[in-house]
């Protein structure tokens, strides 16, 4: 989201570091960072600042906006489905098109990314709109690895935080942003999202044009991520957190949809770790006979594994 300068929305129980997340990224960004938890009863000062009342004397209503969110490079609004409407109008203007009226003036925002946090998926139609602006729509669960849930439990403060990372200065995002935005697209990766597309609408997922047009930038994102050259089949499979419209049900569908045409080679490694976890689980360990058994068939998918084709991903940072 912050390369491509779109916004981004994080969803998951209380307590799964969806904040702790997006303080990281803050402090890694060089730039005018907002932060704010949003309730019922929050008030358009708390994000666009307080009425200048010397100016309310002479007859005009202005907002003192300094230090609240329209001077703000990465915004971070926690409970972002529980706005206001009277917040909401002026919060769409921003994420759409960095603009702020104010007392007749409009002052251009330089947000880079807004992301947006939430205990729950938007359920109300008066914030669809709000929930449309944010192009890349992830779920944060709690940790399930073992070395994750052993790293939680016993690491100091220190080790939880990267290591060795440099702030990213506004020069190196503008440049990134732009090296992003001019990576050719691949005529394979072009009919991949053709076959996405028609097979979404097939089904009844219909992503609208703003939506589809914007989800390349995406894909580019990732591709310059990857260090790549161009933008390839392999980095389609960001689209699985972009093309869905409804969260009931749509994102795993949407995500099967993309990773047979987009990753297909990823889609059999998913099942061939499912068959030999049902395996290992299976296992009888008192029994000879069944282990030989079991081990014969987790050879038989170690060497599926080995002959799928793989690559190698380059980093730029």
């Amino acid at each position: 989201g912050l390369i491509i300068r779109h916004h981004v929305l994080l969803v998951g129980d209380p307590g799964c570091a969806k904040s702790y997340l997006v303080d990281l990224l803050c402090e890694l960004i060089d730039g005018k960072k907002f932060t704010r938890i949003l309730h019922p009863l929050s008030v358009p000062e708390e994000l666009f600042g307080s009425v200048d009342f010397k100016a309310y004397k002479e007859g005009k209503y202005q907002r003192i906006v300094t230090g609240k969110m329209p001077e703000a490079n990465v915004a971070f609004i926690d409970e972002i489905f529980k706005s206001s409407s009277a917040i909401l109008n002026i919060l769409l203007k921003i994420l759409n098109e960095r603009k702020f009226e104010n007392d007749g003036k409009t002052l251009d925002c330089p947000l880079d990314t807004c992301v947006g946090a939430s205990n729950e998926w938007n359920s109300g139609s008066e914030t669809n709109a709000l929930f449309d602006r944010f192009l890349l729509r992830r779920t944060v669960k709690n940790i399930q690895s073992n070395p994750g849930l052993d790293k939680l439990l016993w690491a100091d403060d220190t080790a939880l935080k990267p290591q060795g990372v440099e702030t990213i200065s506004r020069s190196e995002l503008t440049e990134a942003n732009r090296a992003a935005m001019s990576l050719p697209v691949s005529e394979e990766a072009k009919e991949a999202v053709r076959v996405i597309v028609r097979d979404l609408r097939r089904e009844g997922v219909v992503t609208g044009d703003r939506r589809l047009r914007q989800s390349i930038l995406a894909v580019k994102g990732q591709a310059f991520l990857e260090g790549s050259d161009e933008v390839t089949t392999d980095h389609l499979e960001v689209l699985s957190h972009v093309l869905w419209i409804d969260p009931k049900d749509q994102p795993e569908f949407v995500a099967e949809v993309v990773g047979r045409t987009a990753n297909p080679v990823g889609i059999q490694v998913n099942k061939l770790v499912v068959e030999a976890s049902e395996l290992i689980e299976e296992c009888d360990l008192e029994s000879t006979f069944d282990m030989m058994e079991k081990g014969t068939k987790l050879d038989n998918i170690r060497k599926k594994l080995r002959k799928l084709p793989g690559r190698k991903a380059k980093t730029r940072w």
